[in-house]
């Protein structure tokens, strides 16, 4: 966007995220991670869209909490406002 000292703080700012996740993620959720940074992580399609949701609701599963399968058109709608037609 043409600000490249806020880009390169942005891009510092996601390397450490990632990070974390694979230091402290359990498995499935670094999985997860890994399949919707292979789908594009841009979240303009649906994939992407699809695959992030997932890996929020293991990141959740992986700290324990009890979800309903409903749920995971709820994250959707909250994250994307839409809901999607596969959970």
């Amino acid at each position: 966007m043409g600000n490249k000292p806020r880009e390169v703080e942005q891009l510092a700012r996601l390397t450490h995220a990632k990070a974390r996740i694979c230091i402290f993620g359990e498995e499935h959720v670094v999985r997860r991670l890994a399949s919707f940074w292979a789908a594009g992580a841009t979240l303009e399609t649906e994939q992407e869209i699809l695959a992030f949701t997932r890996f929020c609701m293991d990141i959740r599963k992986s700290l324990g909490i009890k979800d309903k399968e409903f749920l995971h058109s709820e994250v959707s709608q909250l994250l994307f406002a839409i809901n999607p037609a596969h959970s």
